[in-house]
């Protein structure tokens, strides 16, 4: 077995990251191999947690950024730091199965990166948690996501993380890969579990950040994705009712809005969950609560419209 370099991201993740470097050591046929964490100037214990690792395992080693910035920057601090043949990304609220690694090197001779599929997707973890849905197992919208993925070190040769991508760096670093003929692929069958920690606020404001990040990432590729499909409805919407309630008064339209979220979150849900009879009550408090996430998200990619701006970073 090649020395694997596994590098984990971490901002504030005291909570999650002590499971996710735990399924790491557990893994099958780990014999080369180390653990790099880069903590991006946390604020909680996540240092204190992860140093507790440090001194018991000299596999494991930290490196703190001095000022937060962002993902996009911390994985390539990690991919600097790291020495292995093959470089796998797991983020700190990840929980890798026991076979994760010899799954994704069986695909290595054929592939140039691969990754599996986290359960539940990031967009509806909280609702998952606070919810107890049944999760289905849905593909990324990215075909390597970056929450747990195995590359081969020569690609960083060629293709780096864009550091001004504070989120979506997955995104552009997919796109550059495919610009580049690397060959990707994502393991369907190969399942990890996702769990966060984020409490309703600290999610309102990761999903407005994920809004701000979508309207850049349009702006950047003009890849038309289903959430901007969603989104541009939503905007038409604004503009006739506005439009409607200036000549007729009919102001009893601004409805549609709240209506339009309370369906696209109904629609949004049922892609990412099973339905079941017995929770349906849960599945009505998931709908409203995921709603207001919806609203959230979708006031980023209208202030996004507006102040985000391209990257000049090319691969």
């Amino acid at each position: 077995m090649k020395k694997i370099s596994f590098i984990i991201i971490a901002f504030n993740e005291e909570k999650t990251i002590a499971r996710c470097i735990k399924s790491i050591m557990k893994q099958k046929n780990l014999f080369d191999y180390e653990i790099i964490v880069v903590n991006d100037s946390s604020t909680d214990s996540t240092i204190k947690v992860v140093s507790k690792f440090v001194k018991i395992n000299k596999r494991i080693k930290l490196h703190s950024l001095l000022t937060n910035q962002g993902r996009g920057a911390a994985r390539n601090t990690g991919i600097n730091a790291s020495i292995g043949e093959y470089v796998a990304f797991i983020d700190a609220d990840i929980i890798l199965p026991q076979n994760w690694l010899i799954t994704c090197m069986s695909y290595m001779d054929r592939y140039d990166a691969v990754s599996g599929i986290a359960v539940p997707d990031g967009d509806v973890n909280y609702i998952y948690v606070k919810c107890k849905l049944n999760p289905k197992i849905v593909s990324h919208s990215t075909i390597i996501t970056g929450n747990n993925g195995l590359y081969n070190r020569k690609i960083f040769g060629s293709v780096m993380f864009d550091k001004s991508y504070k989120n979506g760096e997955d995104f552009v670093f997919n796109h550059y890969l495919k610009k580049k003929k690397y060959k990707i692929y994502s393991i369907t069958s190969l399942v990890v579990e996702h769990r966060e920690s984020k409490d309703f606020i600290k999610e309102l404001k990761w999903l407005y950040q994920s809004g701000l990040g979508a309207s850049r990432l349009f702006k950047q590729f003009g890849k038309l994705r289903l959430p901007d499909i969603t989104f541009f409805c939503l905007l038409i919407i604004v503009v006739l009712t506005t439009l409607l309630n200036y000549i007729l008064h009919l102001y009893i339209l601004i409805l549609f809005l709240p209506l339009y979220v309370l369906f696209i979150s109904t629609i949004h849900l049922i892609k990412k969950f099973h339905f079941q009879f017995n929770k349906s009550i849960s599945f009505t408090i998931a709908i409203l609560l995921n709603s207001i996430l919806l609203a959230s998200y979708y006031w980023g990619r209208f202030i996004g419209i507006f102040t985000e701006k391209k990257s000049r970073f090319s691969n």
